[in-house]
């Protein structure tokens, strides 16, 4: 039996959140790059379901050859949703600054993590 320790379901549950929040980051990016833009519509992207379809990707099941078989976001397709309103840079600001502090614990936590197989794996503290 092959055991990969470096893919635990708590690794992968990271790396997807931290993929998700790259994604949030790009839409918010894009929202204050056209702050002045009088006909651009913020986007809005809902971390939470973001989340919920990158885990639940691999479950989904097709009867129909016309079905989407994997509805896994990438660059470039509709991940977020458009509302109508102008956009608020203080708001955006805000979101990219909490957005900014999730993804470096995300990361610290998944890092540490490696650097204690690392640890384990040379016998060097």
């Amino acid at each position: 039996m092959k055991v990969n320790i470096f893919e635990t379901a708590q690794n992968n549950l990271m790396k997807k959140a931290l993929d998700a929040y790259g994604k949030k980051h790009n839409a918010i990016a894009r929202n204050v790059a056209h702050a002045s833009d009088p006909n651009y519509h913020p986007e809005r992207v809902d971390f939470g379901q973001l989340l919920k379809t990158e885990i639940g990707a691999s479950k989904i099941k097709t009867s129909d050859q016309k079905h989407i078989a994997s509805s896994r976001f990438s660059e470039g397709e509709k991940s977020s949703e458009f509302v109508d309103e102008a956009v608020d840079l203080a708001s955006e600001m805000a979101a990219l600054a909490e957005n900014q502090i999730r993804h470096e614990f995300v990361s610290q936590v998944l890092g540490g993590y490696y650097a204690k197989m690392k640890m384990a794996i040379t016998g060097k503290m």
